[in-house]
């Protein structure tokens, strides 16, 4: 009785584990089901994580070469400090050079208008010059001219005073013959002073000069008549004068 109720409790506790069991089969399949899907996401989060690490190591590295990057810039623009500075010497020295250049065009056009200031004065100074040639011209022709009319006077005059001299020096070689027969002889010939017989336009004149006669052929500086010619040297057409006398020319009558 004692094994049947035993056993009939066991059956009883069977019959329950039974229903638990049935009760549990859906749980256990949904453990399955959860525990397949935390595995999965295990698997997920692993994957995620060994992505996570791989971006980690590439963050790494491209810092790495980030800072490999900037430090190569620093490298390069401490390298192009010099090359900037020389860029900044040729914009400056470009910059002067453009100062000069619109200094130098400004003196260009300064120096175009003074060329053009310049060939206006030069035109006008050589329509006067040409003017002035002109009047040249004419007053050279009328020199001319009256160069030539004076030359035929004075070739008159000329002839008229060759005509004359021999008169005058025969009169005079006469007066002196009647003074060296009126007079008692001479004495010797002075030097500190001598005379000269002039011919000039208003006729003749005899002037003392100081000092000894010149020599004749040679031209002597009259202070009232210029220059003129001695012509001959001879004695004095005064009475008892032992002074020599000169007998002159004109320089323009003597060389006509």
């Amino acid at each position: 009785m004692l094994s049947r109720l035993l056993h009939m409790g066991a059956n009883k506790r069977l019959a329950r584990a039974a229903e638990n069991i049935g009760e549990l089969e859906p749980l256990r399949s949904r453990i399955t089901e959860i525990e397949s899907s935390l595995q999965a996401r295990a698997e997920a989060e692993l994957v995620l994580l060994r992505r996570l690490t791989d971006c980690r190591v590439r963050l790494e590295l491209t810092r790495q070469r980030l800072n490999d990057a900037t430090a190569q810039v620093a490298y390069h623009e401490r390298s192009l400090e010099p090359e900037r500075e020389r860029a900044d010497s040729a914009e400056r020295r470009l910059a002067d050079m453009t100062s000069g250049r619109a200094r130098l065009h400004g003196d260009l056009e300064r120096e175009h208008a003074l060329r053009v200031l310049a060939e206006q004065t030069v035109d006008k100074q050589q329509a006067q010059a040409a003017e002035i040639e002109e009047r040249l011209r004419g007053i050279t022709e009328g020199l001319e001219r009256a160069v030539s009319t004076l030359s035929k006077r004075l070739a008159a005059r000329r002839d008229a005073n060759e005509k004359v001299i021999p008169l005058v020096t025969q009169l005079a070689d006469g007066v002196r013959l009647l003074g060296e027969r009126a007079s008692p002889p001479s004495a010797p010939v002075r030097e500190d002073q001598h005379l000269r017989f002039c011919a000039t336009k208003a006729g003749y004149e005899l002037s003392v000069a100081e000092g000894p006669p010149p020599r004749a052929n040679t031209v002597v500086d009259c202070p009232e008549h210029g220059p003129e010619v001695v012509l001959k040297l001879g004695r004095s057409p005064l009475p008892a004068d032992d002074r020599r006398c000169a007998y002159l020319l004109p320089v323009l009558e003597a060389a006509a």
